[in-house]
């Protein structure tokens, strides 16, 4: 009878977190849906349709370790390294452009402080120019 480390791209750290997920025949993850093999730690849909792919074939063939094994497992390792490479740099790239926006916002506030600046001079100077004015109506009215 096969067991999971039969499967191409099933080790022996993969087979215990499936059988402690309940899944510890061949042919329960071949009759597994790539969801629920999903849900196991380590396991992306991409890599559960593979093993699923791969536990049809293991479950029609009788028990033997294949040589294309070890491809399958270095393919779906490869794959994983490359999405966690990926991911690290993209947060970086986030950062640094999270950063860029901050300090061309930190421009952008401080140049419409000094406009602020100068439309409250304005502002001041118009209010005291229209109470002079005032006064210098009521000035006339009184004569």
């Amino acid at each position: 009878m096969a067991t999971l480390t039969d499967i191409n791209g099933i080790g022996p750290a993969l087979a215990k977190r499936l059988a402690s997920s309940g899944i510890s025949t061949v042919s329960a993850v071949a009759s597994a849906t790539p969801t629920a093999l999903a849900e196991v730690q380590g396991l992306s849909a991409e890599t559960a349709k593979a093993v699923i792919a791969e536990a049809k074939k293991a479950a029609a063939t009788p028990a033997q370790k294949t040589p294309a094994k070890k491809a399958v497992a270095k393919k779906v390792t490869a794959s994983a390294a490359k999405k966690a490479s990926a991911k690290k740099p993209a947060a970086s790239k986030a950062t640094a452009s999270l950063e860029k926006k901050v300090s061309k916002l930190a421009k952008r506030m401080k140049r419409l402080e000094k406009k602020l600046a100068k439309v409250d001079k304005r502002t001041s100077a118009k209010t005291k120019l229209a109470k002079v004015k005032k006064k210098q109506k009521k000035k006339k009215t009184k004569k």
